[in-house]
């Protein structure tokens, strides 16, 4: 069924839900669908905060969340893979293939084992448009990554109405996207380097 993920009653950010610290916020895998996170606050993981290993038909949106002040690759990394593929295979966002070294991934010091409490896999309905995902009035604020702040590997991201506002990134990109597509309206960016 549909899956929402929300802080309060109305799911709003003021509401002071937070996840604090770890490598990992969340980790989504396989066909994720209906999936909707709203007013989550993720601040200070070491890796990548939110891990979005997508296989299609898949449908996540986050509505009104914050990231602030994570460290690591990136905050938000979104890998849509074939369904034949194992989601859990290490890629690199810079080259789309697989990790030579368990040390140069995005998927750095994961353990399947481990995984278990992270992932949310098979939500959802057949009814709904397929290979979505969304982040709607978020903000990105005081990040500081080796990649970029959104990472995009073969997936349809759409970013509406958020903030992005002091990242550092890396690679010099707010949003990085290969082999996919991303659309960006009524966004604000502000001094980001």
């Amino acid at each position: 069924g549909n899956i929402t993920m929300q802080c309060g009653t109305d799911g709003s950010r003021s509401n002071h839900c937070v996840f604090a610290g770890s490598s990992r916020h969340l980790h989504l895998q396989g066909s994720v669908r209906n999936l909707v996170i709203k007013g989550i606050t993720m601040r200070e993981a070491s890796d990548v905060s939110v891990v979005a290993e997508l296989i299609s038909p898949f449908s996540v949106e986050f509505i009104d969340c914050v990231w602030e002040e994570n460290v690591g690759v990136s905050t938000v990394q979104i890998l849509s893979v074939a369904a034949d593929s194992d989601p859990g295979e290490e890629i690199n966002p810079v080259t789309s293939s697989p990790s030579v070294s368990p040390q140069s991934g995005p998927t750095d010091g994961i353990d399947d084992d481990d995984l278990t409490d992270d992932i949310l896999a098979g939500f959802g309905r057949d009814d709904v448009a397929s290979d979505h995902f969304i982040l709607s009035q978020c903000s990105f604020t005081a990040n500081v990554v080796t990649d970029a702040v959104v990472v995009n590997m073969g997936a349809t991201v759409e970013v509406t109405s958020c903030e992005f506002t002091d990242n550092k990134a890396g690679e010099g990109s707010v949003i990085f996207t290969e082999s996919g597509s991303a659309a960006v309206t009524s966004s604000c960016f502000q001094g980001n380097t």
